[in-house]
């Protein structure tokens, strides 16, 4: 058997843990998310799904609304306002494509802004602890 042959049954199982990712978020309260487990997710089921080839061509328009909805609803209000989310190109053509590239460099960009703040939170700490 070649791995072409596993294709149907992984793609589906790729596409059922997107798909539990949007059930989770309409099950918990959708500010509650974790952004960090939401990014290591969608990121490891796409780059999955690419890797047995399955193109994003194939599935984004699909997808994208489903995975912009699992977005915490105080980041969606900071991705609405990105002014790469929506560009007049991606929304005459329907590129999809650019949309899901952007939102996952949007989830990836605020969790290095997450990480970037809390290494500045705990420094300060540090810092002022130790002038006491």
């Amino acid at each position: 058997m070649t791995s072409y042959e596993f294709s149907p049954l992984l793609i589906e199982f790729y596409v059922h843990e997107l798909l539990a990712l949007v059930i989770q978020n309409a099950t918990e309260r959708r500010g509650e998310s974790n952004i960090y487990y939401l990014y290591d997710k969608l990121e490891s089921h796409l780059r999955s799904l690419e890797s047995i080839g399955l193109t994003s061509e194939k599935y984004e328009a699909i997808l994208f609304p489903l995975l912009e909805s699992c977005i915490p609803e105080e980041l969606m209000k900071v991705w609405l306002r990105n002014p790469t989310q929506s560009s007049a190109e991606n929304e005459l053509t329907g590129d999809y494509g650019n949309k899901l590239k952007n939102l996952l460099c949007f989830l990836k960009r605020e969790i290095e802004g997450e990480d970037r703040l809390q290494l500045a939170k705990n420094g300060m700490k540090f810092e002022f602890s130790k002038s006491i």
